[in-house]
């Protein structure tokens, strides 16, 4: 994951200086998070949720 993210940083999708090692493990605790509740019988609205939140936290492209 954080190869990709690295590859988005050279690539100008984010903005230079990024931490790429954080933004990995965001991306991998909500993937876990996820995964945990989709298998507790969340629904697909109450995923969806969490994604549109996790999206939302997100850096925006480099200008």
């Amino acid at each position: 994951m954080r190869r990709r993210i690295d590859a988005a940083v050279a690539a100008g999708e984010l903005a230079p200086g990024s931490d790429t090692t954080a933004l990995a493990a965001f991306v991998n605790t909500v993937l876990y998070g996820l995964s945990i509740q989709a298998r507790d019988g969340a629904t697909a609205r109450d995923l969806h949720a969490v994604i549109d939140v996790a999206l939302k936290a997100w850096p925006r492209e480099a200008p």
